[in-house]
């Protein structure tokens, strides 16, 4: 004789007991559930309408603009991929985005080892210690053009202080042109870019430390692991997968919005030698007036960080699926 199952919704019970075999509860309507969720999506209605208004219809307007013609102030025709045609017969493109590449590695690789390195000494307790995080979270929050114009008075080859104090101390023997000179002027910005970015990777390092127990060095001690050893082995693991993030959100930072200071320190210059991809999609919008080239421009930059930011992934997954 038959077990008879419990009871369900729906009469399933009856039948399954009738025919010997397990019968599927019906599933309930699809509208059930939408009472639970509508608190929710009352909350997140706001952020996503912003979203989608602040980056969506632009970026999906982008895409449409950049498919038509060089046309202002009266309508434009469609083209295709002629923009992106003369984009690519451009003889100055590799060198745009090498600047590009040359200027984010430098980024994404300092602001890495400088934001860890300072992790790791505001880690430690000492005196003074949250006055000192403090202090470091300043040139993040400095704005950018305030910093960039500060930068432009001490960076400055007549008027500089930077170079007073090198003519003062070598009787006018040494001086640097910062700003204008290249390569000097990229390293420059560089070094400007990383001073601006790497207090957000030191927090995000030292949140990442603050989360290894205290026991995984204690344990790694008693078997006898030195400094080294224990940084290589407890700390780097520890911290892999902000390092994954952060390294993720500077590449699309640096690539994507190397503009600000570029702009208002050399705008390029000299002879193109710190123009930068978007750099160059600004300069054809609003010194050229060519739509069209420029939103080809803005996305060939957002295909290329999205397909970094996807081989960047790729390749941590496999490393991680050798390990």
């Amino acid at each position: 004789m038959n077990a008879i199952a419990p009871a369900s919704p729906g009469g399933a019970t009856e039948r399954g007991a009738l025919t010997g075999t397990p019968v599927r509860a019906p599933k309930p309507p699809f509208w059930h559930g939408l009472g639970t969720g509508l608190p929710a999506a009352f909350f997140l209605a706001p952020c996503l309408i912003a979203l989608a208004l602040v980056y969506l219809y632009p970026t999906l307007r982008t895409f449409q603009m950049s498919v038509m013609s060089d046309a202002m102030g009266r309508s434009p025709t469609f083209v295709g991929l002629a923009n992106y045609a003369r984009i690519f017969a451009d003889p100055t493109l590799p060198r745009l985005l090498a600047t590009s590449v040359v200027y984010t590695v430098g980024n994404v690789a300092a602001v890495w080892a400088i934001g860890l390195g300072t992790a790791l000494l505001l880690n430690e307790s000492f005196r003074g210690r949250s006055i000192v995080r403090a202090l470091f979270i300043i040139p993040w929050a400095m704005p950018y053009v305030a910093a960039s114009l500060i930068f432009a008075w001490m960076l400055g080859f007549d008027t500089g202080i930077l170079n007073y104090m090198l003519r003062s101390l070598s009787g006018g023997l040494l001086e640097a042109e910062f700003l204008t000179a290249c390569p000097d002027a990229l390293v420059t910005l560089t070094g400007i870019s990383i001073w601006k970015l790497f207090p957000l990777g030191t927090v995000m390092m030292l949140s990442a430390l603050q989360t290894i127990p205290e026991s995984h060095y204690e344990a790694a001690r008693v078997d006898g692991a030195s400094s080294w050893q224990c940084f290589r082995y407890v700390t780097l693991p520890g911290i892999r997968s902000t390092s994954i993030t952060l390294t993720l959100l500077m590449m699309i930072w640096c690539f994507g919005r190397s503009f600000t200071a570029i702009y208002l320190l050399t705008g390029g210059g000299p002879a193109g030698c710190s123009e930068t991809i978007v750099l160059r999609s600004y300069t054809e919008m609003f010194q050229g007036f060519r739509p069209g080239t420029a939103s080809a421009l803005g996305v060939g930059v957002l295909v290329i960080s999205f397909v970094c930011a996807a081989a960047y992934l790729w390749f941590v997954r496999s490393m991680e699926a050798r390990r």
